[in-house]
């Protein structure tokens, strides 16, 4: 049985769709773990949420970086 193109691409499209879910999940837990271990009641930060939301943000570039960094052929891995 062949595959119709629309189907394919809306498969395609819902993958993409559950990866950038799961990487987001894994971004706020990262988060939330990092701040939970690392930030106590003696830290001032003005606004928690932002702070949060800034190092969700930051999480998420550097995964996505270093996936990109990864599938490059120039790119030397010391794995």
């Amino acid at each position: 049985m062949r595959n119709n193109p629309a189907e394919m691409a809306s498969r395609l499209a819902r993958e993409r769709q559950a990866m950038a879910a799961r990487r987001e999940a894994e971004a706020r837990a990262t988060a939330r773990n990092l701040i939970e271990l690392h930030v106590g009641p003696d830290d001032k930060i003005a606004n928690v949420s932002r702070f949060y939301s800034a190092l969700v943000q930051a999480i998420a570039a550097a995964r996505w970086q270093g996936e990109t960094d990864r599938s490059r052929e120039d790119v030397l891995s010391l794995v």
